[in-house]
């Protein structure tokens, strides 16, 4: 699903049904402050997002490896935001693990701490780093842009047959 298809107008509150999605994005939200995390998705939930939530990154990942058993696409979820700092496993780790398994899924990392060398290594996995603190208004436009830029890879891989991933 293209994001232009989620939101009518990128980034724009879908609280009218003029705006609102034709089917309900799928997104898998991991943040272990579990307040801003119940304060994320319900605000995602709210603009037409059906919301996963995990509270670490293992429980991301756990999350995700349940839902693409064999019964389910790759595409079980539409796109990820992350926090970047959880215990046992960061958001850049679990970006890092997908591209090694060949996926390349949508990804939004968030933080606090987001320095110039952690927002050159996401944009080298192929994420998008939003810094807290941020509007949250500023999620739906990321989650629209990085699922932008996924449709824009994958078209360029059906009409060139390279993988953009393998090309960086």
């Amino acid at each position: 699903m293209s994001a232009q298809t989620w939101w009518a107008d990128r980034g724009r509150d879908a609280s009218d049904e003029a705006t609102a999605p034709k089917r309900k994005l799928r997104l898998l939200l991991a943040e272990d402050d579990e307040p801003f995390r119940t304060l994320l998705a319900q605000y995602l939930r709210k603009n037409g997002a059906d919301v996963v939530e995990a509270h670490s990154g293992a429980d991301l990942i756990d999350t995700l490896g349940g839902m693409v058993v064999e019964a389910w696409p790759r595409d079980a979820v539409d796109a990820i935001v992350t926090d970047i700092r959880m215990p046992g496993m960061t958001g850049l780790e679990i970006v890092q693990e997908l591209r090694n398994s060949g996926w390349n899924m949508p990804v939004v990392l968030i933080t606090a701490f987001g320095d110039a060398a952690t927002h050159r290594k996401a944009k080298r996995l192929g994420a998008e780093v939003l810094d807290k603190p941020f509007q949250l208004r500023e999620l739906l436009v990321a989650v629209a842009r990085v699922m932008d830029e996924v449709d824009d890879d994958r078209k360029r891989t059906t009409e060139t047959g390279k993988d953009p991933e393998r090309t960086h």
